[in-house]
């Protein structure tokens, strides 16, 4: 969320649901099918993989969680658990979809942070 702008925060806040997760809960499991995106808003996840249950990444406030999988219809690629105390912003793909339209310089931005999270992610399916 750091990348956009206070009004684009706020747009997308009313676009959303906030939940509060507890430390230790699953927010959604690897090869699950997605129907939303989720914006962390407060404490820490780590994604893990299930064939070898390495911890992938620790992820903290502002991480986009499981964007790609959403979008492109694929599977989710990791197991998200909570650290501690979460919140997060759910939006459904469509809203999303939508979201991303509007603000045509986020998607540019999404991509370039989508590459940087990469050579973390193919390690995961090695």
């Amino acid at each position: 969320m750091a990348m956009l702008t206070t009004a684009e925060q706020n747009d997308l806040m009313v676009q959303g649901s906030v939940r509060a997760w507890a430390a230790g809960e699953t927010i959604f499991q690897e090869k699950e099918h997605g129907t939303s995106v989720l914006i962390l808003l407060s404490g820490q996840v780590q994604a893990s993989s299930l064939d070898n249950g390495r911890v992938v990444v620790v992820l903290g406030p502002g991480s986009l969680l499981e964007e790609v999988p959403a979008i492109s219809g694929r599977t989710r690629s990791a197991t998200v658990r909570t650290l501690g105390p979460t919140r997060t912003l759910a939006l459904a793909i469509e809203k999303y979809r939508a979201f991303l339209q509007e603000h045509s310089a986020i998607p540019l931005a999404l991509r370039r942070r989508y590459l940087e999270r990469s050579p973390t992610i193919d390690r995961m399916r090695v």
